[in-house]
Order: structure tokens, then C-alpha cells, then sequence
């Protein structure tokens, strides 16, 4: 079976044709026919589900205030729901898929209407110990809370409820599906629970993660990657010299060598498909989750591309400008370099000076030049990039003057 997953072919990605055909589909690749890709996101998947970032961090990034008013990507939902911790007057979450702005929504109205304890169970805390007849229970008990789009998304697709909707993005499928196929015995899960108990001793952490990672079996895990549909297509946007399990795979280098394992809710979700109450994200956490949902009015919810609707603002009358706006877009236009000049330019047109712009990028050697011209020109200062902050993706800022 090993040699067989070895051997699965990725270069068929690598066709024009299939390469069209995918990236019509993938959430955030738009070539400017809004209308065609409106209709072509509207499918049933959800193609990130998890949180991939440290979201207390990005809020710090950005610098948010009391009473700002903050544009951000939707992704799951935990975006913006996140962003209510730093008690903003405002949050405009945008997503060109509609799928995930169900998926934003339904945590949305969770979190509304249930305890802490229930929205854990509805969303798949624990999965495993939990029946999936509860969280069936929990949905039909706020199901007519949601709008009428959501109710026949989530009536379609009482599966993704089931097995819990934190794990059904095609992302995280893919991580938990080759951890799962490489580490199948009760020894290998074993394993794998022992090694994410670790943190308390960074050092000891370190030196059993080097011993895991010189295994054929943990490289092979992120070879296994590239034969999920999610990932293959990111090997398009990638530059000539790399190789996105290598990238993959120094990813999670830097995340087990600086982040203490039995606080990230990021490995645990990955390579063992359940996440337990022990390692929650920020939103989820006790004081956390009660705080947002007193502030859960604030966010609005809007179906686009990010780029576009940056770009549509700032030729409104009575622009009202943002405190701070959060990219998660930008990768995927690195094949349309035209657009990020333009949607920085924009972007800085629709901020007040002081207001950060965060983005994230794959790899910290990635070679961004989109917003240089800005810079020479004064309007706009770059702040970095932060590798602290622990998560699969890497935050850029800059600040707007």
C-alpha cells in the first residue's frame, strides 16, 4: 500500500487544461469575470474548515482598537468572529465562496444561541466521544435561525454535521486522510499522542521531532499531500525552484520547532482528525467564546472576491474609509501579478493613515515585490513578516500613511 501512495501521479495537474478547469473552481482564483465565478463557487465545498493562524496575534498585528472598523476574508468564520476579541465597532467579512460564508454563518448563530459546552459539540470538539445524533440534535435545535441559503446548504449536507464541521475542509481532509493512511496502527496513533503532548521542554520537544521527521514514514505523509485535488493545484502558484511538499513539510518545521505542541490546536486537528477541548483556538477558549457572542452583531457578512470589492469601494461616493484590512487572498494571484498593484493601491485609497494591511504568504523566502511602488512613493510603509506567530501560513503588514 506504501508504494502504491508513493506512486500516485501529480504531474496530470500540470495540464493546461486541468489547470483551467481547477483553478475555475478553487476558492480566490479570479480573473476579473465575476459573474462566471460567482456562479461556479456556488458548490457544495468547503475547502478550509479549520483555523490557521494565531488570531490573537493577527489582531495585535493590526493593531485593532475599540470602535475600528475592520475588512477581513471569511475563510471558516473564524476570521472575523476573531477579530471581535479586540472590540472593533465593525467587522466586513468577505468571501468569494459561498460555501464557506455558510460555514462562517452557521458558527456565526452557534455561537448566538448555545452555550460554550454545545457549540464545542456542535462544531466537533471531541468528536470522537460524541454520538453524532448530538450535534445532528444541536443543528436542528437553531436551524431556523439561519438564513434560508444556509438552511438548504446545511439541510444537503447534514454528512459534513455529522462528522464534525471543523474537519470537513479540503484542506484539513487531506492532512488527517495521509496522517491517518501512514500512521494507522494503534502503536503509530500512539505515537502521534505522545509526541503532541510535549511542549512543557522546548528542547525535548525538538529532539523528538527530529527523530520523526528523519522517518520515511513522516516524509512520506507530505508527499501523500500533493494527491489531494486542494493541493496539487497550490503546486501552480508556486515558484520554478520549489516543491510544495518540501514546502509543506518546512512548515511544519518551523511550527514544531518554536510552537510548545500541547498548545497547538493547528497539529492536533491535522494529525489525529479530532480536536479536544485541551487546545482550543482563541475563539473558543472560556471568557473567550462569552465575550464574542455578545459582539457577534457587528459582523457583516458579504459574498465577493476581496480584490474586487477593495477595488469597487473606493469609486463609491461617501467612502467610508477601514482601520485595518486582513488579506488571506494574495497568494493566489501571484499567476495575475497585474491585480496586486492595483488591489494595494486600492487598499491604501480605502484605509485611514495608521491602519495596517495584513496578508498572509507560504513560504518566508517568497519574494513579494506587489507593493514597493507604494513604498517609494511614501503611502505606504512595509512592517514584515512574523515568524513567531506559529501558524502554516505567514503574516505580512504594512502600514498605511
Amino acid at each position: 500500500m506504501m508504494a502504491n501512495i508513493l506512486q500516485w501521479p501529480t504531474k496530470v495537474w500540470q495540464l493546461p487544461k486541468v489547470q483551467h478547469l481547477v483553478k475555475s473552481t478553487l476558492r480566490y482564483f479570479s480573473a476579473g469575470q465575476k459573474n462566471e465565478l460567482s456562479d461556479e463557487t456556488k458548490t457544495d465545498k468547503i475547502n478550509y474548515s479549520g483555523t490557521y493562524v494565531n488570531m490573537c496575534k493577527i489582531n495585535r498585528m493590526m493593531n485593532i482598537k475599540s470602535g475600528d472598523r475592520i475588512l477581513t476574508v471569511a475563510a471558516s468564520g473564524a476570521h472575523a468572529i476573531s477579530k471581535l476579541l479586540a472590540d472593533p465597532e465593525e467587522v466586513v467579512a468577505i468571501d468569494i465562496s459561498v460555501p464557506q460564508l455558510h460555514m462562517s454563518k452557521l458558527q456565526a448563530v452557534g455561537m448566538k444561541l448555545l452555550s460554550r459546552e454545545e457549540f464545542c459539540t456542535l462544531i466537533g470538539i471531541d468528536r470522537e466521544r460524541t454520538p453524532s445524533t448530538e450535534r445532528m440534535q444541536i443543528y436542528e435545535d437553531i436551524r431556523s435561525a439561519l438564513d434560508a441559503d444556509s438552511i438548504e446548504f446545511w439541510d444537503r449536507s447534514k454528512n459534513l454535521i455529522e462528522d464534525g464541521i471543523l474537519y470537513c475542509g479540503e484542506f484539513d481532509r487531506a492532512y488527517i486522510n495521509s496522517f491517518n493512511a501512514l500512521y494507522p496502527t494503534k502503536q503509530d496513533k500512539a505515537t502521534i499522542r505522545q509526541f503532541l503532548e510535549l511542549g512543557d521542554d522546548m528542547e525535548t520537544q525538538r529532539r523528538v521531532y527530529k527523530g520523526l521527521r528523519e522517518t520515511s514514514q513522516w516524509r512520506a505523509v507530505f508527499r501523500n499531500l500533493l494527491n489531494f485535488e486542494c493541493f496539487s493545484m497550490m503546486s501552480n502558484v508556486l515558484e520554478d525552484d520549489q516543491e510544495l511538499d518540501r514546502l509543506v513539510l518546512n512548515m511544519f518545521n518551523h511550527v514544531c520547532n518554536n510552537v510548545p505542541n500541547n498548545r497547538s490546536h493547528m497539529l492536533e486537528s491535522f494529525m489525529t482528525g479530532d480536536l479536544t477541548i485541551c487546545q482550543l483556538p482563541a475563539y473558543l477558549r472560556e471568557g473567550n467564546f462569552e465575550l464574542i457572542k455578545d459582539r457577534l452583531d457587528r459582523i457583516k457578512w458579504v459574498e465577493g472576491d476581496i480584490v474586487d470589492h477593495i477595488s469597487d469601494s473606493v469609486s463609491k461616493p461617501n467612502l467610508r474609509k477601514f482601520d485595518g484590512i486582513n488579506l488571506s487572498t494574495v497568494p493566489v494571484y501571484y499567476e495575475q501579478p497585474e491585480k496586486l498593484p492595483n488591489m494595494m493601491k486600492c487598499a491604501v485609497t480605502l484605509c485611514n493613515p495608521g491602519s495596517m494591511i495584513v496578508y498572509y504568504v507560504h513560504s518566508d523566502k517568497r519574494n513579494n515585490r506587489f507593493q514597493d511602488d507604494l513604498v517609494e512613493k511614501g503611502l505606504l510603509s512595509y512592517g514584515g513578516q512574523d515568524l513567531s506567530h506559529g501558524g502554516f501560513i505567514i503574516p505580512r503588514c504594512s502600514t498605511v500613511i
